[in-house]
């Protein structure tokens, strides 16, 4: 907000972002997996994908946010944190060739 202080995206918000998501998968013709942390972040990934015909489809792996709010979120939310990066390391792993792994 104005104050600094952190907020949820609306969907109006979510919606406005979709075309520099857009513009970002096509910067990474090499991406293998979509790795998105928290509700607003997994609805506003499905808005952009099916806004239109997708010219290619990816895995998607989804977790809770890991932000302060949620810190002390259930140990299940946690764990859930855990696998889906586990997940995501396995993938990259089996892939035969080297990557690059933006963070």
């Amino acid at each position: 907000d104005d104050a600094g202080h952190p907020v949820s995206p609306t969907a109006s918000v979510l919606g406005e972002a979709g075309p520099y998501v857009g513009e970002l998968m096509a910067l990474l013709p090499k991406l293998e997996v979509v790795f998105v942390l928290g509700a607003k972040a997994l609805d506003g990934y499905m808005r952009v994908i099916t806004a239109s015909a997708p010219t290619r489809l990816l895995p998607v792996i989804a977790a809770p946010h890991p932000s302060a709010r949620n810190a002390h979120a259930p140990a299940a939310a946690r764990q859930r944190l855990i696998n889906a990066a586990l997940s995501v390391a396995t993938h990259l792993e089996k892939a035969p060739e080297p990557r690059t792994v933006l963070r």
